[in-house]
């Protein structure tokens, strides 16, 4: 699979003709996610943004569908799909298994941070059912997600009911920003597909909360390259 993190994006399309990119370090979260530099990302990407929330142990089907070759086609132009992956190297892990052979020491860090992510962008609601995909259509500004969950599906279902989703994301995000939610829920309605539609949210404080959380736990928020295409001059 073709994925870049999330970041280099970010910094290709907040860069000046001639600058840098793909510098491959951050060192402001905050800066990154400044909204003039998210703002150049909505207007780069001109699209949907649709997160995958999963457990790669526990949703098998989702796991291996991310890990196919068809998640960028299945998405299209105009859905830019993000997951987060571990990063851990061989050390880590090696650490991590030395830790649990002592008696009584908890190597467990709690929940997943992908469903953690997918809650944070429900807060004050019922969090829904996971795995499933959160769908946005900017950065910039208070939006509504849609949460459509792909429980219980095999990878092959989980492939058709994503690409329904995401081609009738693609077609709600050409409408008027606040519009989004509402022109994807009644499409998903439409078709007999069940959705969760968040509150008001803002997109740039949840990712910068969530920068902090993966990087914290040695994960990586990844894009498939094929729905994204940044500038390089």
């Amino acid at each position: 699979m073709n994925t870049v993190p999330l970041y280099v994006l970010i910094e290709a399309a907040a860069a000046t003709p001639g600058e840098k990119h793909f510098t491959g370090n951050i060192k402001d979260f905050d800066a990154f996610t400044a909204p003039a530099n998210l703002a150049k990302l909505d207007a780069a990407h001109a699209g949907a943004f649709a997160f995958l929330a999963f457990h790669p142990a526990a949703d098998r089907a989702m796991a291996a569908y991310v890990a196919g070759q068809t998640v960028a086609s299945d998405a299209g132009e105009k859905v830019l799909v993000l997951f987060i992956e571990q990063q851990a190297v061989v050390s880590d892990i090696a650490h991590a298994a030395a830790l649990s052979a002592v008696e009584g020491m908890q190597t467990d860090v709690g929940e997943h941070p992908a469903y953690t992510l997918a809650r944070w962008l429900f807060q004050g609601k019922s969090a829904p059912p996971l795995p499933g995909v959160v769908l946005f259509n900017h950065f910039c500004g208070d939006v509504s997600a849609v949460f459509v969950g792909l429980a219980g599906l095999d990878e092959d279902t989980v492939r058709e009911r994503l690409r329904e989703v995401f081609s009738m994301a693609a077609k709600a995000s050409q409408v008027e920003p606040d519009a989004f939610a509402g022109k994807l829920g009644a499409a998903l309605a439409l078709r007999g597909i069940t959705y969760v539609k968040s509150e008001h949210l803002s997109p740039s404080e949840w990712l910068a909360r969530a920068w902090r959380l993966v990087r914290g736990k040695k994960y990586e928020l990844l894009a498939f390259l094929a729905s994204f295409i940044p500038r390089t001059s």
